[in-house]
């Protein structure tokens, strides 16, 4: 962005000011500025209470690290996996330990934070990666999987309408999905998943060895102190999302075997899911407490309703029987979107308004929705140094 010196020299004091932590907040655009001997306890105070994470002795380090060479040198023994597979899957010399990043939770009573364990450039980085692309084609095979709000919105189309009178929508959260997954029972889920891929070339036992090698060298420092996640899986890890899935394909499939009555509708992204009941209300409080019954590390909340709910970035309303979408956003949400005096090519900040015209277009499904949003977007973009002609101009595409 073009700022002025003065303007410059105050960012750079804040970056260097080590009395303050500068985060972004969970969800929306939000900047956060904690006190930095807060922050600390906070996260200390996470790391120590809850049984999810243990500290270490540099001896623990070491003894993963060589588990893991030899695990992979083994695969190569074995004629497994190739020399260039070998060089990718150890660690390369400027590996290091994980961080810990908290990110607070402004849409939430109390602002707690997110634990996120920075998994960049750590020893067991492309070990992730790889095992993460084995599972990657059963996770999206799994028939609630969503992929993101364009699918979900695409999957809303396909729901046969009118729907029954008092028919209920309604919301599933996992509370703490990543460090609650129960981690013998998602190694059964991904041998499973493993066991049915159409390509074997490297054994679903070697896999499995690599996933474990991944979840029990989940090791981070914080404060001078090095410590290891026990339980779950990291959110900042490239197996997480996966990992995380396989399980839930497989907790999904005990809940529906386990209930008497089951959602006309049902669609999971990662720890959130959404679906319609047409049972009542009284029986979908018993289908939750039968999901809450499966595992005591996944519990879920639920939230529901006959007019109307947030998924996503969408707000459904059922209207005489008819899903209709519109956008939502949190009352948090910043909309911090690039400025327009941002030295940036002009290309780039012409795609903004583009960008998000068109997401409008794709979720609000009534015209007076779509009108309505177009013009609270262009007062947003407005204060963004956006003119009126040049929003127009683009978002006319979307019309």
């Amino acid at each position: 962005m073009n700022i002025t010196k003065g303007e410059e020299n105050a960012l750079k004091s804040l970056m260097n000011d080590n009395s303050i932590i500068i985060r972004p907040a969970d969800k929306g655009s939000g900047i956060v500025i904690i006190d930095a001997d807060s922050y600390k306890t906070d996260i200390e105070k996470e790391l120590l209470s809850n049984g999810t994470y243990e500290q270490i002795p540099e001896t623990t380090v070491q003894k993963l690290d060589r588990k893991l060479k030899k695990t992979v040198n083994d695969m190569y023994k074995n004629g497994v996996i190739t020399s260039d597979m070998k060089k990718y899957l150890l660690p390369s010399g400027d590996a290091r330990k994980g961080r810990v990043q908290a990110n607070p939770k402004l849409h939430k009573t109390g602002n707690p934070n997110r634990i996120i364990i920075n998994g960049r450039h750590t020893k067991t980085e492309n070990i992730a990666a790889f095992v993460e692309e084995e599972l990657s084609s059963h996770v999206t095979k799994l028939p609630s999987y969503i992929q993101d709000t364009t699918d979900f919105l695409n999957k809303l189309e396909h729901i046969s309408q009118p729907l029954p009178e008092d028919t209920i929508t309604f919301c599933l959260d996992v509370r703490a999905l990543y460090p609650s997954i129960p981690r013998h029972e998602a190694r059964l889920a991904a041998e499973r998943a493993l066991n049915e891929r159409k390509s074997k070339s490297v054994p679903t036992k070697d896999i499995l060895d690599l996933m474990d090698i991944v979840l029990d060298s989940n090791i981070f420092t914080f404060n001078d102190k090095t410590y290891v996640q026990k339980i779950g899986t990291a959110i900042g890890s490239k197996l997480g999302m996966t990992y995380a899935c396989t399980y839930m394909g497989e907790w999904e499939k005990e809940l529906f075997s386990k209930s008497e009555k089951l959602p006309s509708s049902y669609y999971r992204y990662i720890d959130d899911i959404w679906g319609i009941w047409t049972h009542g209300e009284d029986t979908l409080k018993e289908f939750v407490k039968t999901a809450n019954n499966i595992h005591p590390n996944i519990q879920l909340e639920l939230r529901y309703s006959t007019e109307n709910i947030e998924f996503l970035d969408v707000k459904i309303t059922t209207e005489k029987g008819y899903l209709k979408t519109d956008l939502y956003t949190k009352d948090t949400d910043g909309h911090l979107y690039l400025h327009k005096s941002s030295n940036h090519p002009r290309k780039t900040k012409d795609a903004i308004p583009y960008g998000l015209g068109l997401r409008l277009r794709r979720i609000c499904s009534s015209e007076t929705d779509y009108k309505k949003r177009r013009n609270e977007l262009k007062q947003k973009l407005a204060r963004r140094g956006y003119k009126n002609h040049e929003l127009e101009g683009q978002l006319t595409k979307t019309d």
